[in-house]
């Protein structure tokens, strides 16, 4: 099967290089958060500090790493965009050794050929791919996550090198500092690991010696104290993200639980066709000889392949994902059972607690295209080595999967030209040109951020979001908030801070631009939250511009001398 092998890597790389230059000025949109990575990459480069010149809800790695990028490659698109790469890059090495260590080469290969088909490009939402991501810290992180659970992997089952222990340490805190997410899922293994694995506890502590020692420093940079952690308790842990209505009403579509009979139920569906496939599997499988007659066997095995066929059509696509937000708790027992000597459980908990922001929505969409890379591992690895080992079926029988495997890779790339065909209408500005799926959103992007660039002003506040703005017109913000939807600022105190900041620091300019925050369980910025930042803007702007066409509004607002 070697050569089988090395085709599909073959076919990883040409699919991944296909699809980059196919997609790659349509996978930015100009609203979404994505712009806030852009803004603060320069702001950062340019001597602002994190927590305390501009908010940040996500710990410090992932912008530290980008103001690096852009001081010595600049702030164009192209550098986010070659940055963009270089994770999904680290992150296709990493899931294929991970996969390779724990299952062999040709599992390896189909775990790395689902992250390049469905994740790379992905485009279930805008934001979820890993060019221009809705935050390169989620995608950055999941890579050194992917590191680190590789340098476990090695050291309990290859080699026993503290080398492999000092990785785990260092990738493990690298994702730590990237996302509260992976702050849990690293310490959590860590935790899973000693205590079954019997993992060395020098390693457990090292982690957590580094972790106070990195918090220390990151407090005495950023804070101006090494003992001031406001930074972590306003902002890291923000009662308005983690606590608010709005927050649980996001959260709940994220996860599945604001539908959760639906999702339930979708999973459900997505368990019963893998169980079905698994058993006409073991059926076409069975060894000559046994309890059916050669005729009777010539007859079944065309009715089992057809039954194949038929259940891999419904279950292709998203049903195989969803499946696991069941089959993963069941397999949790079995996984035990294994023993020390097999990595099914630590693949099975890395997996599960990486899902567990979208519980019962296990697929890579939305925001699973990120969280839900570690489920190709384990998806390939039950299938091609943990049933096989168990005698479910025979190893050589595995290909049977095949269909479903291919016909969830081409829905994905099926969705991927759909959605992306829309995106035909350019957004020039100085940083570069993108396509757009709006041509009324084009066309004003354009043409505002023209006027923008011709009439620079000192400060500009865009409302409720679109820091891409201040990115593209090279105009920054002077307050220390530049994401304006309901999950940051609904809540009344944070509301009173932006009316305070409005009065001390007198931004020139403020946009309000057409942006649906639905999603968050809100109508709109000023109509039933900000409801005094409206009242302020309306007291102390002018209108100096506006741009209102059918399908995009923008309106440009000016300070009363």
């Amino acid at each position: 099967m070697r050569w089988l092998h090395w085709c599909l890597v073959a076919t990883s790389v040409i699919a991944a290089v296909v699809l980059f230059l196919a997609f790659r000025d349509k996978t930015l949109d100009p609203i979404i958060d994505t712009g806030r990575d852009l803004y603060i990459g320069e702001q950062m480069a340019g001597g602002h500090r994190l927590y305390r010149d501009l908010i940040y809800n996500y710990p410090p790695a992932g912008p530290l790493f980008l103001a690096i990028t852009v001081g010595v490659f600049g702030a164009g698109l192209s550098t986010y965009q070659l940055f963009g790469v270089a994770v999904a890059l680290l992150t296709a090495i990493a899931l294929y050794a991970v996969t390779r260590t724990a299952a062999g080469p040709l599992p390896a290969a189909v775990a790395v050929l689902f992250f390049v088909c469905l994740s790379f490009t992905g485009a279930s939402t805008w934001g979820a791919n890993y060019l221009f991501p809705y935050a390169y810290a989620a995608t950055m992180g999941m890579a050194f996550a992917l590191l680190f659970l590789v340098s476990l992997l090695r050291y309990l089952f290859v080699t026993q090198r503290p080398l492999w222990l000092g990785l785990a340490v260092v990738c493990g805190m690298i994702a730590t500092w990237s996302k509260i997410e992976y702050a849990l899922l690293v310490a959590a293994t860590f935790a899973f690991a000693t205590i079954y694995y019997r993992l060395p506890l020098r390693a457990a502590l090292s982690y957590l010696t580094l972790l106070v020692i990195s918090t220390l420093a990151f407090s005495a940079y950023f804070a101006g104290g090494p003992f001031d952690f406001s930074w972590i308790r306003e902002q890291l842990l923000s009662s308005s993200l983690l606590q608010s209505e709005s927050s649980k009403f996001f959260y709940g579509q994220v996860s599945g639980t604001s539908s959760l009979l639906p999702s339930l139920a979708a999973a459900l569906k997505g368990t019963l066709l893998i169980a079905v496939i698994v058993a006409l599997i073991r059926s076409a499988g069975r060894p000559a000889g046994g309890d059916l007659s050669p005729e009777r066997r010539r007859f079944l095995l065309p009715v089992v392949f057809l039954g194949i066929a038929v259940a891999s059509w419904f279950l292709a696509g998203e049903p195989l994902f969803r499946a696991w937000a069941i089959l993963q708790w069941l397999l949790l027992p079995a996984a035990l059972h294994r023993g020390r000597r097999s990595p099914f459980a630590l693949l099975l908990v890395f997996s599960l607690l990486s899902s567990a922001r979208i519980a019962l929505r296990t697929a890579p969409v939305w925001y699973g295209f990120v969280l839900a890379v570690p489920l190709f591992a384990m998806i390939v690895y039950v299938f091609f080595h943990e049933l096989p080992r168990r005698g479910v079926y025979r190893v050589s029988w595995s290909w049977l999967w095949a269909p479903v495997f291919a016909l969830t890779l081409f829905a994905g790339l099926d969705q991927q030209v759909s959605r992306y065909a829309m995106k035909r209408f350019p957004i020039v500005t100085p940083r570069g040109t993108f396509l757009d799926s709006n041509p009324d959103r084009a066309a004003v992007f354009t043409s505002a951020i023209t006027f923008l660039d011709r009439h620079p002003a000192a400060g500009l506040v865009v409302f409720p979001e679109g820091v891409s703005v201040n990115y593209f017109s090279g105009i920054p913000s002077p307050l220390s908030r530049y994401i304006f939807t309901p999950i940051e600022t609904a809540a009344p105190a944070v509301e009173n801070e932006i009316v305070t900041q409005f009065q001390t620091k007198h931004p020139e300019y403020v946009i309000v631009l057409q942006r649906d925050v639905s999603e968050f369980g809100y109508r709109g910025f000023g109509v039933d939250y900000d409801i005094r930042v409206r009242d302020l803007l309306r007291e102390h702007y002018h209108l100096e511009r506006a741009w209102t066409p059918p399908r995009f509004s923008l309106v440009l607002l000016r300070r009363n001398s």
